[in-house]
C-alpha cells in the first residue's frame, strides 16, 4: 500500500499540485503507513517545484536523518 501512496504523491507533485501531495501524505499516516524516502522527495520536489519550500518543513523535519542532503533529480537540499 505504501507503493499506491508514494504513486499517488508523486502524480500529483508531476501535475504540479502539491496541496494535493500532501492531503495523500495525510491521509497515508492517518492509515498507519510509514513514509519512506521516496515519499519525503516527492513532497519535497512538490513543493519546490512550486516554490513553497516553506510549507513542506513540518513533515521533512520528522525525518530522522543519517545524511544531511536529499537528491532529486539533480539538486541536493540540505536538511534544516
Amino acid at each position: 500500500m505504501l507503493r499506491t501512496y508514494n504513486t499517488l504523491i508523486i502524480a500529483c507533485n508531476m501535475c504540479g499540485q502539491p496541496r494535493e501531495a500532501m492531503a495523500v501524505y495525510k491521509r497515508m499516516l492517518d492509515e498507519g503507513y510509514s513514509p519512506n524516502a521516496t515519499t519525503y522527495n516527492a513532497l519535497i520536489s512538490a513543493y519546490g517545484k512550486a516554490g513553497q519550500l516553506d510549507k513542506v518543513r513540518h513533515p521533512v523535519a520528522s525525518i530522522n536523518f543519517t545524511i544531511n542532503t536529499l537528491k532529486i533529480g539533480q539538486v541536493y537540499l540540505r536538511s534544516w
